[in-house]
C-alpha cells in the first residue's frame, strides 16, 4: 500500500472522481463524508482550518481508502495554543472511507501510521464515530487507542421496517395531546403542512429567521444561521434539488414550525429544526414532527430510515425505541511537547462535566 496527503483544493479536484467511485464501492459511507459536502464545507471555512489532510491509501493505482481530515489551531485559557487533528466538516457522523473488503484491517492501520509518522498534531479529536463501524471496532481492539476512545453520545433513530404503518407508530410514540394542540391550532388558525425540495420558496432564508428569532430568547444561544460561512455553504447545499428537504407547517403568511434535513439516498438526517415563538402554546415543534412521521411512512416516501440527529433530548427518544451510539477519540499526542498540560486540561475538564451534573 502507497500513501498520498493532499494538503490544497487542487488535489482535492484531481481525485473527485476516485472519491466518488470510492463513495459507492464503501459500505459504511454517508453523506457527511461524501466528496460533494465536504468539497462545499471547505470552500467557505477556509480560513477556519490551518491545514488541510486528506490521507489517500493506494494500492494498484487505485485509492482504496481516504481520512478526510483537519488540522487547526486552538486555544486553551485563550493562551495556550496546540493544533488539534480532526475530521473535515461539520455533521453528525464521521468516518473514513474504506473500499469494501473482507478485512479492512491494514487500511486502517495505514492511516493511522500515517497520522503518526507523518503528521504533525498535539491532540487527535475524531468526534462522532458510530458504534459498529470499522473505525470503532479497529480502535477498541486496540491497545493504543482503546482507553482514549469513549462514550459520546446517541442518535435516536427510527427503522420503517420496525413498524407496521403511521398509526401504530403514532400510538406508541407520539403524545396523546398532540393532536389536541393541533386542533386547537387549526381552529384559531388557517394553517397547512408544506414540502421544500433544496431552496424551493426560498425556504433556506425563511427558516433561518425563526431560528435566530428564537434563539434571541436565551442570552446564551446564538443561531447558527448568523455565521456568514455557514450560511453560504448551507446555500452552496440547498441548490442541490434532492439535497435537502424541509418541512414547514405555516399559515399564509409565516412559518409556524419547521424541520431541515440532509437526504441520502433513503436516509432522512435532520439536522436543524425551530418554531415560531408566537405559536409556542400549541407545541408546534411536536406537531411537525408528527407530520412528518406521517410522509415518512406514507407512500409517497421512498424513505426507510429517519434520523434525528445527535442531541440526547427526550423528546427524541420519546419518538423511538431506536438509536445509535457514537463514540469519541480523545488523544493527546505523547511525543509532544504540550502532552503534559493537555493531559491535565482534559481531566480538569472531566472534573468540572461531572460536578456540573450533580
Amino acid at each position: 500500500m502507497e500513501v498520498t496527503i493532499i494538503d490544497n483544493s487542487e488535489g482535492l479536484k484531481e481525485i473527485k472522481e476516485q472519491w466518488q467511485h470510492l463513495e459507492k464501492n464503501s459500505s459504511q459511507n454517508s453523506i457527511y463524508n461524501s466528496y460533494h459536502f465536504l468539497t462545499n464545507w471547505l470552500q467557505h471555512h477556509k480560513s477556519s482550518i490551518d491545514r488541510l489532510v486528506i490521507i489517500c491509501i493506494h494500492e494498484r493505482n487505485e485509492i482504496v481508502g481516504i481520512a478526510p481530515l483537519v488540522i487547526t489551531n486552538e486555544k486553551v485559557f485563550k493562551f495556550f495554543g496546540y493544533k488539534k487533528l480532526s475530521f473535515l466538516g461539520k455533521g453528525d457522523f464521521f468516518n473514513f472511507l474504506i473500499e469494501t473488503r473482507p478485512n479492512v484491517k491494514p487500511v486502517i492501520t495505514k492511516i493511522f501510521d500515517t497520522i503518526n509518522k507523518q503528521i504533525s498534531w498535539d491532540k487527535i479529536d475524531f468526534t462522532h464515530l458510530t458504534k459498529g463501524s470499522h473505525l470503532v471496532s479497529f480502535l477498541l481492539k486496540s491497545s493504543v487507542y482503546n482507553k482514549p476512545t469513549l462514550f459520546f453520545g446517541e442518535n435516536p433513530i427510527v427503522y420503517k421496517k420496525n413498524h407496521i404503518d403511521f398509526l401504530s407508530f403514532r400510538k406508541n410514540h407520539i403524545r396523546k395531546n398532540v393532536n389536541n394542540y393541533y386542533n386547537k391550532l387549526k381552529k384559531n388558525y388557517d394553517v397547512e403542512i408544506k414540502l421544500y425540495w433544496g431552496n424551493e420558496g426560498d425556504i433556506l432564508k425563511r427558516i433561518s429567521k425563526i431560528h435566530i428569532e428564537r434563539n434571541k430568547k436565551d442570552q446564551h444561544r446564538k443561531s447558527l444561521f448568523e455565521s456568514a460561512k455557514t450560511m453560504s455553504f448551507l446555500q452552496s447545499i440547498y441548490k442541490q434539488d434532492n439535497m435537502t428537504l424541509t418541512f414547514c407547517l405555516e399559515t399564509e403568511n409565516e412559518i409556524i414550525s419547521y424541520i431541515t434535513c440532509f437526504i441520502e439516498d433513503d436516509v432522512v438526517h435532520v439536522w436543524n429544526n425551530s418554531y415560531n415563538i408566537k405559536y409556542e402554546k400549541f407545541s408546534p415543534g411536536d406537531i411537525i414532527y408528527m407530520e412528518a412521521m406521517k410522509y415518512f411512512f406514507s407512500d409517497k416516501s421512498n424513505f426507510k430510515i429517519f434520523d434525528f440527529g445527535g442531541g440526547r433530548y427526550p423528546w427524541k427518544f420519546q419518538m423511538t425505541n431506536d438509536f445509535i451510539s457514537m463514540y469519541r477519540l480523545n488523544l493527546n499526542n505523547i511525543k509532544s511537547s504540550k502532552y503534559r498540560f493537555l493531559q491535565f486540561y482534559d481531566k480538569i475538564f472531566q472534573i468540572g462535566k461531572i460536578l456540573l451534573k450533580k
